[in-house]
């Protein structure tokens, strides 16, 4: 069931990249509209949609041991389609289309084999049309990607919001995932699960908050999200063996531009969380690795960096501890842009 979790919570964080990107692009136009004026009014009086093309680059590394390194380097493309806001119009309100390559890497291998890479591939499309949102997500994670039905993972999802205001949104949906979920009833192997979807979120000067049942329980706030000075933290269930499958991930964070036109551009971040990675081969047994981690974190919108000191970690086969993992470092790129 864990692998059922860890999709839907991509899902659900599909559900939130066109909001948020949205938002991005924003305040990307505004940067624009300054430094050209004219030129971007004659483009919104003759275009009732926005169009972009969204490049990302990400670059992970994490020590597991003393010369052990695991790298993991991302390359995604998006498409977005947003219609204008006072535009009527019969065409969707948004489109989103989203493909990503990672190959995972391993200096000395893991599991009987000695496997040293891994590769992902994973494909996003979502339309949103008046307070709906209908999404279809695939994705395969193993020695070779979509070779059988155990390094595949999809899902169809419908959600609709019935309460948006300025200060509170909730919606309400259904979803089916497939995938080999090492599922079985009275002799069947179960390949498709029904799941529920639900979102609520509430805004106000004081404080930003969303919980999320679409897949593990999880729940995000921000306190004082105007301010120079804000606390930030998320709080998620991927499993219920123990308290270490409560992730966290709890942040200082100062946006030393606040009270500048450049706004929230520019964040900087001390922060303490519990992550956990895991990989299923082709034995099907699952290798993977739970941490703690200190970091401090540099956040350009466009760019970011962010790095830390990984202690009281675990190796982890089929989700059970069998050894300490090294005390080690981690650090984070990612760059993208808009055209």
């Amino acid at each position: 069931m864990k692998r059922v979790f860890v999709f839907v919570g991509i899902i659900f964080f599909a559900c939130t990249l066109v909001n948020a990107q949205e938002n991005v692009s924003e305040n990307l136009e505004e940067s624009v509209q300054v430094a050209d004026e004219s030129q971007e009014k004659n483009e919104e009086e003759k275009k009732d949609f926005r169009n972009f093309i969204i490049p990302s680059l990400d670059f992970n590394v994490l020590q597991i041991g003393e010369k052990d390194f695991c790298f993991s380097p991302v390359a995604s493309l998006q498409f977005m389609r947003i219609k204008n806001s006072e535009v009527i119009s019969s065409q969707p309100d948004s489109i989103l289309l989203s493909a990503s390559y990672a190959p995972t890497i391993f200096n000395n291998g893991i599991g009987d084999d000695e496997v040293k890479m891994l590769h992902s591939l994973s494909f996003v499309g979502s339309v949103g049309f008046n307070k709906n949102l209908l999404m279809a997500l695939v994705s395969s994670n193993g020695e070779i990607p979509f070779s059988d039905i155990r390094s595949v993972i999809g899902g169809l999802l419908y959600s609709r919001d019935l309460i948006k205001t300025d200060k509170l949104s909730f919606s309400l949906g259904a979803g089916i995932v497939f995938g080999d979920f090492d599922l079985n009833i009275k002799g069947f192997d179960i390949y498709v699960i029904p799941l529920p979807l639900f979102s609520l979120n509430y805004y106000s000067n004081i404080c930003d908050l969303s919980l999320s049942l679409m897949g593990p329980p999880s729940f995000r706030f921000t306190f004082f999200p105007k301010k120079m000075f804000r606390f930030k933290g998320s709080l998620g269930i991927m499993n219920f063996d123990s308290i270490r499958d409560l992730t966290f991930d709890f942040a200082f964070v100062c946006y030393p531009l606040n009270k500048t036109s450049a706004g929230d551009f520019l964040s900087i971040a001390l922060g303490i969380m519990n992550d956990e990675t895991s990989f299923v081969l082709k034995d099907k047994k699952e290798y993977g690795w739970q941490h703690y981690s200190v970091y401090a974190e540099l956040d350009a919108s466009l760019v970011s960096f962010k790095a830390g000191y990984n202690f009281n970690g675990k190796n982890l086969i089929d989700e059970e501890a069998v050894s300490d993992l090294y005390k080690g470092i981690f650090a984070t790129i990612h760059a993208m842009y808009f055209f």
